[in-house]
């Protein structure tokens, strides 16, 4: 939607842990997108911390975009969703990648979703193929208050509150979730402890954090090769991102059960703000 790589995706579950703003710009009209973590069952201190963000999402807040899948039961995720919105806003209902699924059956569960659903507006769309991406924005800005120059929360340049070393980091916990095997990524967490942009290339330090050795030696492969491959797909992604060369050098770190160590999750910087 703001047209640059803000939010970091992957096929796993819990792939973002924090709010993320993504600034969406034009001359007479700015929306700030805040990306949250999904729903999902508790099982450590970090999955409280993931709620508590989105509770801290709802507030103040405008619009919210509820998003559910084309390929899953439509009613039964909206009965699910619609419980935990706390937040006295419009509300646009968003079902997802309808580029896998056929119309001839979406189509009634449309209509039964339709009768059901107390929303705003419903819209089908593809993140994936940018259908109705278009048709999104003019609906949010339908229900947004009129503009004024002043009222901007950020400069019209940017794009996201993170800054880069930020982006750095999730980008290479990107490519892990996409490369490693189910049972290491939600154990993992990558802080950048070094960035030097005066440098030619550009130098990147970053520590992967994991919660067991068994996984350090996944993370790492044989004869490294996993690593490397982790790194490889990140800096490709960074030097996109930035726009230079950049030399970038990981280094594997275990820190057992940190997701339920609450000093750990504080330094990660994954503790919602009160």
């Amino acid at each position: 939607l703001v047209g640059e790589h803000v939010a970091i995706v992957s096929p796993k579950s819990q792939t973002t842990r924090e709010n993320i703003q993504g600034i969406y710009n034009e001359e007479n009209c700015q929306i700030v997108f805040v990306d949250t973590p999904g729903y999902h069952k508790r099982a450590t201190k970090v999955d409280d911390e993931m709620d508590k963000q989105i509770e801290n999402a709802q507030e103040d807040t405008e619009i919210v975009l509820m998003l559910i899948q084309a390929k899953k039961p439509l009613v039964e995720q909206y009965n699910a969703l619609i419980k935990k919105i706390s937040a006295d806003a419009k509300k646009i209902l968003l079902i997802n990648k309808i580029d896998e699924s056929k119309f001839e059956k979406l189509y009634p569960q449309l209509a039964e979703l339709n009768a059901v659903a107390k929303v705003d507006e419903i819209l089908p769309i593809s993140a994936l193929k940018g259908t109705n991406k278009d048709v999104l924005i003019d609906m949010i800005k339908k229900y947004l208050p009129e503009f004024d120059f002043e009222m901007r929360y950020y400069p019209a340049e940017e794009y996201t509150d993170k800054n880069l070393r930020h982006m750095v980091a999730e980008i290479v916990r990107e490519k892990a979730l996409l490369l490693l095997d189910d049972e290491v990524p939600h154990g993992i967490q990558v802080v950048t402890t070094a960035y030097h942009e005066n440098e030619k290339p550009v130098e990147i330090f970053a520590d992967v954090y994991c919660e067991r050795e068994s996984h350090k030696a996944i993370i790492l492969g044989k004869n490294g090769d996993m690593i490397k491959q982790i790194s490889t797909a990140s800096r490709k992604s960074i030097e996109h991102l930035i726009g230079e060369k950049v030399n970038l050098q990981l280094y594997v770190k275990v820190k057992p059960n940190w997701r339920n160590d609450e000093k750990a999750i504080a330094d990660f910087g994954l503790n919602a703000s009160e």
